[in-house]
């Protein structure tokens, strides 16, 4: 993710379907400490709102990257307790979004505590 992060603000990996990971993301750090800043204001503590306050998101296939080094993504399963470990349920296989795509989100990154 290192590698693809280029001008992108965040690197986030994306599932086939669609869902991200975003316990694993890439930030540029001055951005980030920003967003955190202005999140933690705002009272907002999930992980995917930095995405929303970023610039420039770039969403990364895991595919394209890991599925030759994990065919079955078991690298993204979650697990909470000894019952999830137990399955070990792969959380992306399947979907659709195999490519990377980068969206610009000017209005978010804009905006400012206390200014229009």
């Amino acid at each position: 993710m290192f590698d693809e992060a280029n001008d992108a603000r965040v690197v986030v990996p994306m599932c086939p379907n669609g869902r991200l990971e975003t316990l694993n993301m890439v930030l540029e750090r001055k951005n980030a400490l920003e967003i955190a800043s202005t999140l933690c204001q705002l009272k907002r503590p999930r992980s995917d709102d930095i995405i929303r306050g970023a610039l420039k998101v770039l969403f990364v296939s895991i595919v394209e990257k890991i599925r030759s080094l994990d065919p079955e993504l078991k690298s993204f399963v979650n697990i909470n307790s000894r019952e999830d470990l137990a399955r070990l349920q792969p959380r992306c296989v399947d979907g659709p979004a195999t490519k990377k795509s980068q969206v610009e989100l000017g209005f978010a990154a804009s905006c400012r505590i206390g200014e229009p």
